[in-house]
């Protein structure tokens, strides 16, 4: 069964637009509702008033003060703090071992640090047994830079070993070195004899002497060779009767003392 409304509650229902009219008519007049509070009578009279109809081109809308609310400041967690402080230390580290700005270069020309980057092989400082080796060079000796290339062939004195060996010349450097020469040497007998075998003898001896000087240790006089002494040493006396005396010769050998020029090649490097 329904209900029929009584008199009293269809009079409040009247009185509601009205009031809703009076409240709208006696708004302010310089401001301007937004689209959504806008009443379809207020949409049809904007119509009326452009050419075509429609909505306004501009709409305006006034937030009044207080109306957001602040929102509080955003408090980050402790774990993305510490994650950022890993992440940032992370950076610094790969940007010194990648030498980005050439911070290895200013960080291991410190004291503290030179020996550590020359032990890991930063910042082109050399090692310990780099630096030995690199002192151990002798004045104008190439080996040295020859044996840092072979053990440290791209170590940080790499390319100063290789200019150096680029740079060597050559120079010689000549010395005499003793020598002694012992030559067969055979003297015949003389032709005129001596009243003793002794006598014979010497003079075998002096024509043995005249031997080794002239032609057998001769040849080393000049050039190579410097010749400082030559003599004679009998072996086997061959003696022979003659004419009531005494003829001789022998078999022995010539001693040749000698200078023997030698020269060595040496590389100079700078």
């Amino acid at each position: 069964m329904a209900t029929e409304p009584s008199p009293g509650a269809a009079s409040e229902a009247e009185a509601v637009p009205e009031a809703a009219d009076n409240e709208l008519e006696s708004a302010p007049s310089d401001l301007e509702s937004t689209p959504c509070d806008r009443d379809e009578s207020a949409v049809g009279r904007d119509s009326e008033t452009r050419p075509g109809g429609g909505l306004p081109d501009q709409l305006e809308t006034k937030v009044q003060p207080g109306a957001l609310a602040q929102s509080p400041p955003s408090q980050t967690p402790t774990w993305r703090r510490r994650l950022a402080a890993i992440v940032t230390a992370l950076a610094a580290a790969g940007a010194f071992v990648g030498d980005i700005g050439g911070l290895q270069g200013v960080a291991c020309s410190l004291p503290g640090l030179s020996y550590v980057c020359g032990e890991i092989g930063l910042g082109g400082v050399p090692s310990a047994a780099e630096r030995e080796l690199w002192n151990s060079r002798g004045p104008e000796s190439c080996s040295t830079y020859r044996e840092y290339l072979q053990r440290f062939p791209d170590g940080p004195l790499a390319e100063a070993s290789d200019r150096a060996l680029g740079a060597r010349t050559f120079r010689d450097q000549v010395t005499w070195i003793d020598d002694r020469r012992n030559l067969p040497l055979t003297t015949r007998r003389g032709i005129d004899p001596f009243p003793t075998e002794a006598a014979a003898q010497e003079d075998a001896l002096a024509r043995g002497q005249i031997d080794a000087q002239r032609l057998i240790c001769g040849g080393f006089e000049g050039g190579e060779y410097r010749l400082i002494s030559a003599r004679a040493e009998q072996e086997v006396w061959n003696c022979q009767q003659l004419q009531g005396g005494f003829v001789c010769g022998f078999d022995g050998r010539a001693i040749c003392e000698l200078k023997v020029r030698r020269v060595e090649t040496f590389e100079v490097c700078p």
